[in-house]
């Protein structure tokens, strides 16, 4: 179970990269995030075994693998859809799932005895912060200029906000995925010594002494 726990973690780790960066071919994204959410998802049932909540995120990794997969594929053929609310539906449940991976994975290093939970919890509150100002700064460039985000980057006031915001952003991503890899291996290591988890270990029940026979009392 433990290996299948660390084979785990490196899904996670590089589907966290996928979701978080972007490259370009063209108009076509080679590292797409249904990719990332599809390597997450196949994760998530490992991972429930160890912290149950991860089991309630699978529905949404469903939900988001499926939406990021349409979209890319008529990304394609050039087609965009545009409805705002859809699109904020879908960021606040990618913001969701996100945030609870984060949490749970950070339960999971507590439950191991590894440092990596409280470094995942301040990232996991750093990515939420960006991720939402980056959305409310795109929706604000897009609707309020009209220009598309790529065209702002040109000096202007929000060119520069967005500008830090990205590569904020891209900072934090690499440091959670550092956390991500380096937790994978702690475990790795641990499972190899250790059966089940630090945290599980109780003490042995004491055997009830036998009667003194030696001194028999009347």
């Amino acid at each position: 179970m433990n290996e299948s726990l660390a084979s785990a973690l490196r899904k996670v780790a590089w589907g966290w990269i996928l979701l978080h960066c972007n490259f370009n071919l063209g108009s076509l994204n080679i590292l797409p995030d249904w990719l990332g959410y599809l390597l997450i998802l196949q994760a998530l049932s490992v991972l429930a075994a160890s912290v149950r909540s991860a089991a309630l995120l699978i529905p949404f990794g469903m939900g988001l693998t499926v939406w990021n997969l349409i979209t890319w594929v008529l990304d394609i053929f050039g087609i965009t859809i545009a409805f705002l609310w859809l699109d904020l539906l879908v960021t606040v449940i990618g913001l969701y799932f996100q945030f609870q991976l984060l949490t749970d994975l950070a339960e999971l290093a507590d439950d191991w005895f590894c440092e990596q939970g409280a470094p995942l919890r301040k990232y996991r509150t750093v990515q939420t912060v960006l991720t939402t100002a980056l959305w409310l700064a795109g929706f604000f460039m897009v609707n309020k200029t009209g220009f598309d985000i790529v065209e702002v980057l040109d000096g202007t006031f929000w060119g520069y906000v967005l500008t830090v915001l990205l590569l904020a952003g891209f900072i934090t991503t690499i440091c959670i995925a550092r956390q991500l890899f380096t937790l994978q291996r702690d475990i790795a290591y641990m499972s190899e010594n250790q059966p089940i988890p630090i945290s599980s270990y109780t003490q042995p029940e004491e055997e009830p002494k036998e009667p003194d026979e030696t001194n028999p009392t009347e």
